[in-house]
């Protein structure tokens, strides 16, 4: 281990933060003396199971501390090569073949015969498989990434860990970061970022890292508003989400504890920087990096010096010289290919002779570039095929692949096409007798989402360079003049002029005939608005499948206006629509609501419908680790939203699901609302003659029986619960549910009880179970007689007393016996009753015989606002019909006004 290891070795910069927090998660935060002796006793295992420097380890790790940390600790002692856990199984093991690993790390689920397993803890260990293999090759401490050239082979970048911190120290200077930072972390673990910029430059400049549960607008804002990040870093298309999913009080929440946004990846345009500071409160620093170079190239620095929109700022690591093709520098201000050199910079491709690669020591980068006059880098174009969307870096081969094997299809040929917010976006010309709609439906469904074109040409014949092979550059100038080429504005009339405003509104640019919304810089979030605003101005729905299919302007005029004026959707799916268009995974059906998230699987398939809380990370590891998870949003926060809606709405994912599962019994979860949901498909199905073999419902209990085995979970402090109303309710859950039952109750309330632990418990919990069915009057006769206070002020708490007579033939048993009890809620005295959250219950806790009586006390406390207010009371009873929102059925109901 180098003197540069040591310094900066993991366990080093833990113990230099005792008595700091430096790590930090939704659910813990690990001190300096944690990580300290995590970092020993994991150095100590590996040195037991006699790890040398020699040996290399690929990692399948899920993004998130652990795997950030095992990368970093690893990297210190092996030759450490992260996979990305999104590629295809095919893909992954191309990766594997070809880099010859001596060990594979894996998550619990994912691992396959032979690999190491890493623990689910936050702070992980290691169950070896077996005897550890001697190293196959001589090899160097450190991190080995993957990139994918213009050949579409994955290039492997050998990075030292001195490289690694010498980018690291760079980046904390120019930062100028200190022990007073907290690094908000949303990065993939498999990015050089990861480690780097979000990790070692952190705790090198001694402060905190945060990381958030995933990259979309909600998580990124839960882990801001909980623990004040002082900067984040982000691509722009993330800042793009942010814009669009916040208003901008929210957004001035978010950003005031922020000293700055740093910007990576891809090039953020001025317009989209400028309103990102104007959102946020805060600069936006813009740099340039490669994982070639061991991440940062240049940077614009912090106020109060200069930054300049569009540019990637001054030099900041390894030096920078822009040369002509020949490899001479060209003047100042000229245009020439960006080139570095320096102690980051890697020493080349491992098992790959790229003859072009340098010139002499200089690494060619790919990227066209200047410098102005104070020394400000611009990039202007690049050289290189690879194509980098929002961050995502694709290989054209592989898109020319998919598209080759679409029948009819003899050509193809894909390369980068400039994009405003996710700076490069796919461009495919092909040759052949095919329609452009039936291929891109068809890579759709071939390619993972960040892969398929959005701008397909046919062209008659391909131009090609004198050594016969296609010329990539000039079908990409073609394919770009034919986009910019002048067009007659479409006249604006009827339902051309209301596309064209929506069009204006979200794209600030008028349409031309043959202007393409995703050429002309929409994205798939643009898209959404796009949409909805033209749902307004329409007054009907425009299936998203329609500005896929016909992105040109006068293309999507005529096809809006051959759809006519049904809608095709209703209100509560175009709600969802717009709702999961930010969610992680790419739909299960073209146009459809569902989403596949994660690795695919070989199990029988999971769908959970939740409330869009995110945990489908949690979800995925411990309910479906083997099986694909399909993602349903519910009705949550639909204003005005009742069970028919949620019915219709059911049906419809019924009929994805089926389409997505032609064969087989289904297996079925939901939480709260998303229970409800998937209470109405089962149904659905079940009219379909499909069966569903499981349920997991959280914090909801059906309406009426459900013919399938059902694992029922409450939380222990939720109003919607059966298991918050009654201390002994398994006997009544048990009549009302299904076949086989089991039921877990949980601590913590409602949403905030979803952790990995949770799910944990949900998954081991066991299918069936015997309970003893409770008895109950077949028909109720009861009335109730309330006093108490006719004046209760706001805030206050008045004592009522209720009294349960019972009118019928047979006594009535104690609540956890027959399912009795009262319910106390607001009533809203002005206009139509609402009702709001119950307040309080209050239950029998003796028999109450034919005739007799037995009186209940409920405290009740009014809300602070003054209105006219009343308090209702209800003699309800479990499991009887279906009477408004929640399923209890009201046996008498009395209204008490307030003064």
């Amino acid at each position: 281990m180098t003197d540069d290891a040591q310094i900066t070795s993991l366990e080093t910069l833990a113990r230099a933060a005792m008595g700091r927090t430096v790590l930090v998660t939704k659910s813990e935060q690990i001190s300096g003396e944690v990580l300290a002796a995590w970092s020993v006793a994991f150095a100590e295992a590996l040195a037991g199971l006699a790890l040398t420097t020699n040996h290399r380890i690929a990692t399948r790790l899920r993004t998130g501390p652990r795997a950030a940390l095992v990368h970093l600790l690893l990297s210190e002692r092996a030759s450490v090569l992260p996979i990305n856990p999104a590629l295809t199984p095919q893909q992954q093991r191309e990766i594997l073949d070809a880099a010859e690993p001596d060990i594979v790390l894996s998550e619990p689920d994912w691992a396959q015969e032979g690999d190491w397993v890493l623990s689910p803890e936050s702070l992980p260990s290691l169950k070896r498989a077996g005897p550890l293999p001697l190293p196959k090759y001589a090899r160097t401490p450190g991190l080995v990434l993957l990139t994918s050239g213009s050949t579409g082979a994955p290039k492997r970048v050998p990075l030292t860990r001195a490289a690694l911190t010498t980018s690291a120290q760079t980046i904390a200077q120019t930062l100028e970061l200190s022990a007073h930072d907290r690094a908000l972390h949303a990065l993939p673990s498999f990015h050089i970022g990861a480690v780097v910029d979000l990790l070692l430059s952190p705790l090198i400049a001694g402060g905190a890292v945060i990381f958030a549960d995933g990259p979309g607008p909600e998580e990124l804002a839960a882990a801001i508003r909980q623990h004040r990040p002082t900067w984040l870093q982000l691509v722009p298309t993330m800042a793009s989400n942010l814009l669009a999913h916040f208003g901008r009080s929210e957004l001035q929440e978010l950003g005031a504890s922020l000293r700055f946004i740093r910007s990576v990846s891809a090039d953020m345009s001025p317009g989209l920087q400028a309103r990102v500071e104007e959102a946020f409160g805060c600069p936006v620093i813009q740099m340039y990096g490669m994982t070639e170079t061991a991440g940062q190239i240049a940077s614009n620095p912090l106020p109060p010096a200069v930054r300049k929109p569009g540019s990637v700022g001054k030099v900041a690591g390894p030096e920078v010289c822009v040369m002509d093709r020949v490899g001479t520098p060209v003047a100042q201000g000229g245009e020439g290919e960006v080139c570095v050199r320096g102690p980051t910079v890697m020493a080349g491709y491992e098992g790959l002779e790229v003859p072009d690669a340098a010139f002499g020591n200089w690494l060619r980068t790919g990227d066209l570039g200047r410098f102005d006059g104070d020394g400000y880098l611009w990039l202007t174009g690049r050289l290189k095929e690879q194509i980098n969307r929002g961050g995502e870096k694709v290989s054209p081969l592989e898109v020319e692949r998919a598209a080759l094997e679409a029948a009819g299809v003899t050509q193809a040929c894909a390369y980068a096409l400039p994009h405003a917010t996710l700076g490069e976006q796919i461009g495919l010309s092909i040759a052949g007798e095919i329609q452009v709609e039936a291929l891109q439906a068809g890579l759709t469904a071939r390619l993972p989402e960040f892969m398929v074109p959005h701008a397909i040409k046919v062209v008659a014949e391909f131009p090609r360079l004198g050594s016969g092979k296609i010329d990539r550059v000039a079908l990409r100038a073609a394919h770009l003049a034919e986009s910019k080429g002048e067009t007659p504005l479409v006249e604006r009339t009827g339902l051309s002029a209301k596309i064209a405003t929506a069009w204006e509104e979200s794209l600030g640019k008028s349409p031309a005939n043959e202007d393409d919304f995703f050429e002309r810089g929409g994205d798939s979030l643009m898209a959404v608005t796009f949409l909805a605003r033209l749902e307004e101005l329409l007054s009907r729905v425009v299936d998203a499948n329609t500005l896929l299919q016909a992105p040109r302007f006068a293309a999507f005029v005529a096809a809006v206006e051959a759809t006519g004026v049904a809608a095709d959707r209703p209100p509560s799916a175009r709600f969802v629509e717009r709702a999961v268009a930010a969610w992680p995974g790419q739909r299960a059906l073209p146009g459809g609501l569902i989403k596949l998230f994660g690795p695919p699987g070989e199990g029988l398939p999971l769908f959970y419908c939740n409330q869009g809380g995110g945990e489908f990370e949690r979800v995925k590891a411990a309910l479906a680790p083997h099986a694909d998870l399909f993602i349903l949003r519910s009705l949550f926060k639909l204003t005005g939203k009742n069970d028919a809606e949620t019915e219709v709405l059911a049906r419809h994912y019924a009929a994805e699901m089926m389409a997505i599962q032609p064969e087989g019994a289904f297996r079925l979860a939901g939480f709260c609302e998303g229970g409800k949901v998937m209470e109405f498909a089962a149904r659905a199905l079940a009219q379909a003659g499909r069966d569903v073999a499981e349920m997991t419902l959280i914090d909801h209990w059906p309406l009426e029986r459900i013919e399938a085995d059902v694992r029922h979970v409450w939380t222990a402090q939720n109003s919607f619960s059966a298991g918050w109303m009654w201390p002994e309710a398994e006997g009544a859950v048990a009549e009302v549910t299904g076949a086989a039952v089991s039921v877990l109750r949980l601590g913590g309330r409602h949403h905030a009880a979803l952790t990995s632990e949770t799910f944990a418990a949900i998954a081991a919990a066991p299918w069936g179970g015997e309970f003893e069915q409770f008895a109950r009057p077949e028909r109720l006769r009861a009335r109730i007689a309330v006093s108490g206070p006719r004046i209760v002020r706001p805030g206050k708490s008045g004592r009522f007393v209720v009294k349960i007579i019972n009118d019928g033939a047979e006594a009535i048993a104690p609540s956890d016996e027959s399912g009795v009890f009262l319910r106390a809620r607001i009533t809203s005295l002005g206009g139509t009753p609402k009702h709001r959250l119950p307040l309080s219950f209050g239950r029998i806790v003796e028999p109450i015989a034919s005739g007799a009586r037995q009186s209940v006390s409920l405290d009740v406390t009014l809300p602070e606002r003054r209105r006219p207010f009343g308090v209702t009371f209800d003699l309800v009873e479990v499991g009887k019909g279906r009477p408004r929102d929640d399923g209890l059925a009201v046996v008498r109901r009395w209204v008490w006004p307030l003064g």
